[in-house]
């Protein structure tokens, strides 16, 4: 039998101590929940400066495990014009969080984004597995075995045969994932399964929001979706939309200025308790990107690509689109 690797292992190649720099010295100690930092209020802020939204392109929103003691983000990277997408991660262990390594499932590869079922059981994530250094983004999952997780295997009976895109399961089960035929697709898909044990039912196509949208999340108890969404005088806006009483999808509420910048907005993400929104902003800000306060030998020789951090805010801030929405 293969020998699984531990939970926030590397299985790429092993750190060395010869290899750890002056930063990892420097690594602060981070103590409660969300690796330490202040919850956000209704103004969005940058999450974990230094931590997940680094001076590299934090490209996915992260996802913090049902218990609240594991964090899993991706950080994007090129070297010799080739693009990686590596997820790492980080413990709570005796209260302080562990510098992040990479996570035993990913390596120097491209993974998308990484969500956990609603049981932590398993993750999911999305994997390249085009070998002509083209993109097919196709469904994977992880099987958690004691402190260690399994290989990602691709969930070959739910891919399309184009790329899958912002899975995540809600609490009954239900594993739901965008689809683009292209990069920028004006009509991608939305699709869903329920999830049989270790299997799923087969996949149906959710045909419920407008034109250009890209479904981001959708709340653990289904009752309302964040989506990205192109606005006609800037990039991409997050918006929502409300599940009615019916089942049906009420259009789509913009988040407004308090979320949503000048720039691009867009893969969200929430919070294991459903209190914060996490997404990921190529927004402008003062000063330049903080710097990563972690070494990794996998981002040597790296090469600028532009700057996206992973901003975070209360959920609160719903609730008046909410009401609004149930008097329309």
């Amino acid at each position: 039998m293969k020998r699984k690797a531990t939970l926030c292992g590397v299985t790429f190649f092993l750190i060395s101590l010869a290899t750890l720099s002056a930063q990892e010295d420097d690594f602060p100690r981070l103590l409660g929940p969300y690796l330490g930092q202040k919850t956000p209020g209704m103004t969005a802020e940058m999450f974990a400066p230094g931590l997940i939204s680094t001076e590299l392109h934090d490209d996915a929103a992260p996802a913090f495990s049902p218990d609240g003691k594991e964090v899993y983000f991706r950080i994007v990277y090129k070297i010799d014009g080739r693009y990686y997408g590596t997820i790492f991660c980080s413990r709570e262990q005796t209260g302080v969080w562990s510098k992040p390594v990479v996570a035993s499932f990913s390596g120097r590869i491209f993974n998308g984004v990484v969500a956990f079922s609603t049981d932590g059981k398993r993750i999911y994530t999305t994997v390249n597995t085009a070998t002509d250094g083209s993109f097919n983004m196709d469904l994977a999952v992880a099987e958690r075995i004691g402190d260690t997780w399994s290989d990602s295997k691709i969930l070959a009976a739910l891919n399309t045969e184009f790329n899958e895109l912002n899975v995540f399961e809600t609490a009954d089960g239900v594993l739901h994932w965008s689809s683009e035929r292209r990069r920028n697709d004006p009509t991608p898909k939305f699709y869903k399964s329920h999830r049989l044990g270790t299997t799923f039912a087969e996949r149906k196509e959710i045909a419920a929001f407008p034109d250009s949208a890209l479904l981001s999340a959708i709340a653990h108890d289904g009752s309302y979706a964040l989506f990205a969404m192109r606005t006609e005088h800037r990039g991409h806006d997050l918006f929502v939309s409300f599940r009615k009483a019916n089942g049906t999808w009420g259009g789509p509420i913009n988040l407004g200025p308090k979320v949503n910048s000048e720039r691009m907005e867009k893969s969200a993400t929430l919070s294991p308790d459903g209190k914060y929104i996490f997404f990921v902003s190529s927004r402008e800000h003062e000063g330049a990107n903080p710097r990563k306060r972690w070494h990794s030998p996998l981002f040597e020789g790296n090469e600028p690509i532009f700057r996206a951090d992973i901003y975070w805010v209360d959920a609160r801030i719903l609730d008046d689109m909410k009401r609004s929405a149930q008097h329309k």
